[in-house]
């Protein structure tokens, strides 16, 4: 794990929740928007020891 994952992190969740939600309420409606979205960031952070953090925005798992 990238010893500042955690700070990549709350950056990522704080940069794209809103847009994430705004687009799965679109997609799934608002009663299931934020479920959805919450599932995609613990994902990300169940997979955080495999996810490499580069210089840029960019993941590869």
């Amino acid at each position: 794990m990238d010893e500042h994952f955690d700070l990549t992190y709350k950056s990522l969740f704080r940069r794209y929740y809103s847009n994430l939600l705004f687009y799965a309420t679109r997609i799934v409606g608002e009663e299931d928007a934020e479920d959805v979205v919450r599932d995609v960031f613990v994902e990300l952070w169940k997979r955080k020891d495999t996810i490499k953090v580069g210089a840029n925005p960019s993941f590869s798992v």
